[in-house]
This record gives C-alpha cells, structure tokens and sequence, in this order.
C-alpha cells in the first residue's frame, strides 16, 4: 500500500511543553525536531511554548519577567488540556530547584485531569543536584515522578540517577539525534589548505573546559605552529573571560587563536568544513551535546572529556580521544596525536560519521520517541478520539 493511501486508525494528542529557538540550546532544537518530525498521521501535536526570547544568558536565571512567563504558561496549559484533551503530555525536566518546581507545576494538573505524562532529562546532573536539594523539594518530587508514565533519558549510564525516584520500567533510553548534513551524501573532504584547524563551538566559561583549552592550545602551537585555534560562541563567565584572555597575551598566542562569537547554522558549517580536530574539553557534567553530534556529522574526529555520555557517544579510541578533565598537557597531547597523524585523522573521522549514521541521526532519534508516547498512550488500550482528530494529519498547533 502507498503511503498516500495508508491510515492511521488512531490519532494520539500530545502536547508538547517546553522552549523552542531562540535562543539554541539543547532542550530547544530538540523540542523543535520533535515538533517538526512526528508523523501527522499518528500524532496530533499541541505545543505550549516556554521559550524566554532574551537570548541564552537568561537561561536558568530566574527573575520576575520568568515568574511572569510562568504564570501566562500556567493558564495556558489549563485552557490546552481543557480544548484539546490530550491524551499524552510531554515535557523536558530541569535540573536546578526553580527549574524543576516549575517543571512539576506544569506537570501536576495533567496528571489531575488524568493524562499520561512522559518527561525527557536531558542532563546528567540530575542526582547531584536532588540530592542537594531542600528535603522538600526531594519530598515533593518523589511524589511526582513516582506518577509519571514514562521518564526518557539519553544513554544507559543516566538509568541509575533515577533510582528510587521512578520505577525503573518506566525508564527509557533514548540517544539525541541530528538531520544529515550531507543528506546522506558522501562526505566532505576538509579544507586543510591554510593549516590545521582545531574548532570548538559552544557556550564559554570556565566550566566548558575554555581556560583549560587555551593553556592546551598554547601547548600545541608551540610544537605545531601552523596550527591554528577557532573558539565559537558567547560567553556566560566574565571571570573566566578575563583569565582567557590574560593567558593569551602571556603565552602571546592572538594570532593563532581566534575568538568568533555565536555563529549561525551556516557559519558553523563553513567552520566545520574547515577543521581537521572538535575539541570538547568540558569540565561540568553534560547530557549529549548536540555539537558533538554535529562534528560527528561531519566526519571531523574529536578530543573530549569523560562528562555526560559523551565517552559513550563517541567510543574511546573509535571516533576520537579522551582527555583528562581539566589537563591542559594531556589534551594538547591527545590533539597533537590527531594533527600529527593525517592517517588517524582520516580513519577516527570516517568512523565518527560512520557511527553518527548508525546512532544518532534525526530518523532514529524521531523512531524513538514515536516508539515511546505510542507505548504509554495505548498501554490502557486504543485511545479515545477527539472529534477533531483526523487520521490523514493534522498540523502542530500552539496555545493561543
């Protein structure tokens, strides 16, 4: 049968809650592929965005305008489960104490009016942070995921954060995925032509491992000097940025490494193109960094620390090489062994794109979670339809 002629019996309301771009971040571009990606004919998506358009710095930094963000939400959410009566609400859990009592307000009257939840950790700081938190928030939140139908996280080794909080068959693995850049096509041959160029993209501070980075830069520049240093993104560390920049001017190293700022989508790719190493050289706890992903798109094999899955992600000595956390001499030693080795850089990079293919692209990531809200909205049996629900598809909608 074609896929024009097929029919989906049931269609599955879910509304989707949390941020999408602006600003990029993790949780945002994968809640945007989730709503761009389920398939019309099997889910119909409502989407209650809680996006704070200041930009990134405003991320996990609670103030008024949020508290007034949240109240809008708040009554917004009543009105999308009172309208659309979705079967299944999903939503991504924070891992700071604002976060996550916001998160269980927008939880709590779902599950009061009886709908399936499915939350989504997206970090590996989950346990720190609970462990930590005031016995009433640990109490409070005991009580909540204990109800939740479904607690989505992105590799094996994050299953045990969990432990005594959500039933373990609750718990689900579900890796990151990303669209091909290549669509599929062979990859492309880096632009090594005006030298070797090591790239880091993200957000800097100290804690993303860029002090660390600089010192190891220096390290490298001064065995290779053709080298060359590209670090993209905003800075979230005023104090980190003035040690960077302190360490620059001793080692005497501003012409060998630049400092490019946010990049958009093409502007990444351009850098991509022309770097021979991805540096993640991160001294905090990570989920599964999308840029990690990406570099593995691209066939560009990576230096990186042992946080969140990361090690998992990329596989130790398959599509890159691991460096202590917070080393500077062992991560320009694992770089220089990279730049040093055009064959293994070749090799590590055929295998990063090779294992992103199998891994971690868009189609997978998207089976999974398709796999996941259809398994829990039809765990009591078929649901029940809305009179509106049409099973040839149906457009996203958001709150008004």
């Amino acid at each position: 049968m074609s896929l024009e002629t097929t029919s989906v019996t049931h269609v599955t309301r879910v509304l989707v809650i949390g941020p999408t771009p602006p600003p990029t971040h993790g949780v945002s571009a994968m809640i945007r592929h989730l709503l761009n990606g389920l398939d019309t004919r099997e889910f119909r998506v409502f989407h209650l965005d809680t996006s704070d358009r200041r930009g990134i710095q405003h991320v996990d930094k609670p103030d008024l305008q949020d508290v007034a963000l949240f109240i809008g939400q708040w009554f917004r959410l009543l009105y999308m489960l009172l309208r659309h009566r979705p079967q299944l609400v999903y939503l991504p859990i924070s891992q700071t104490t604002i976060g996550v009592l916001r998160d269980s307000f927008f939880i709590a009257p779902a599950m009061l009016f009886r709908r399936q939840v499915v939350c989504h950790l997206h970090g590996s700081n989950f346990r720190v942070w609970f462990d930590s938190a005031p016995w009433w928030v640990r109490a409070w939140l005991r009580l909540v995921l204990a109800r939740i139908s479904r607690m989505i996280v992105l590799a094996p080794r994050f299953m045990p954060l969990l432990d005594g909080l959500c039933p373990a068959d609750r718990v689900v693995v579900v890796p990151n995925g990303l669209p091909d850049p290549i669509a599929g096509g062979p990859p492309k041959n880096h632009d090594e032509s005006a030298g070797l160029q090591i790239l880091y993209v993200g957000s800097l501070s100290t804690q993303k491992g860029v002090v660390v980075l600089v010192k190891a830069a220096a390290k490298v520049l001064s065995v290779v000097p053709s080298a060359e240093f590209v670090i993209a993104g905003n800075w979230t560390d005023p104090a980190g940025q003035r040690r960077v920049e302190a360490l620059i001017q001793e080692f005497d190293i501003s012409k060998k490494i630049r400092f490019v700022g946010e990049v958009d989508a093409e502007q990444k790719e351009t850098l991509f193109a022309k770097s021979a190493v991805f540096v993640f050289p991160g001294l905090q706890q990570e989920g599964q960094p999308l840029v990690v992903l990406e570099a593995m798109s691209h066939s560009i094999p990576l230096v990186f620390t042992d946080r969140g899955c990361i090690r998992e992600t990329v596989g130790e000595n398959v599509a890159g090489l691991q460096a202590r956390i917070g080393d500077p001499g062992d991560l320009a030693e694992k770089i220089l062994t990279l730049i040093s080795d055009t064959a293994a850089r070749q090799r590590l990079g055929r295998a990063a794109r090779a294992r992103f293919l199998e891994h971690f692209c868009l189609a997978m990531h998207l089976q999974g979670m398709a796999n996941v809200l259809r398994k829990v909205a039809h765990r009591n049996g078929s649901p029940a339809q809305h009179p509106s629900d049409r099973t040839s598809g149906s457009p996203r909608q958001t709150a008004p």
